[in-house]
């Protein structure tokens, strides 16, 4: 606004080209634009209104783009009305980015829980197919082959050394 404001004051087209060849890399920036204070274009780059009335609130919001308007008052007394046009598409860009990430971070998460899963499950399930083998074999008569010494200290290897014992 500070920069506009000799603009205003004067309606120098030429200023103002060069202030907006400096924004010209913005990436964000879709369109600038400087108006009098009746509403007519003094200078522009990019998508911008053909004329901004006195008074106008429109931001002209639409799919992919924000717009904002800004008063600018020069030291003169003159009025006008500075314009901009942002895109949306990077940070849309870098929110769906974000959730893709976010996405696969969660799939790799639950693959891992899954894989830990079924290890987990096959590890206990072949300790108790071991112990009900015995249990089987101990059914028929056959005492001559205890279980292997379970170390572990949870329930099963509790069962196991019960088992061993019984046997």
């Amino acid at each position: 606004q500070l920069q506009l404001q000799p603009v205003i004051a004067s309606g120098d087209t030429r200023a103002a080209r060069e202030l907006f060849a400096s924004y010209a890399g913005a990436r964000e920036l879709a369109g600038m634009a400087v108006y009098a204070a009746d509403g007519t274009l003094i200078e522009a780059r990019g998508a911008h209104p053909v004329s901004l009335p006195p008074g106008s609130a429109d931001l002209r919001n639409h799919e992919g783009h924000f717009s904002a308007i800004a008063d600018i008052e020069s030291r003169g007394g003159r009025m006008g009305r500075l314009y901009l046009s942002f895109s949306t598409k990077a940070a849309d860009d870098s929110r769906r980015r974000d959730i893709l990430i976010a996405g696969a971070a969660g799939s790799i998460v639950v693959m891992c829980a899954l894989l830990l899963a079924v290890r987990t499950s096959r590890r206990i399930a072949r300790r108790l197919v071991r112990i009900a083998d015995a249990a089987n074999r101990m059914a028929r008569g056959d005492l001559s082959q205890p279980l292997p010494d379970d170390t572990s200290k949870d329930e099963i290897g509790a069962l196991s050394r019960s088992f061993n014992a019984m046997v």
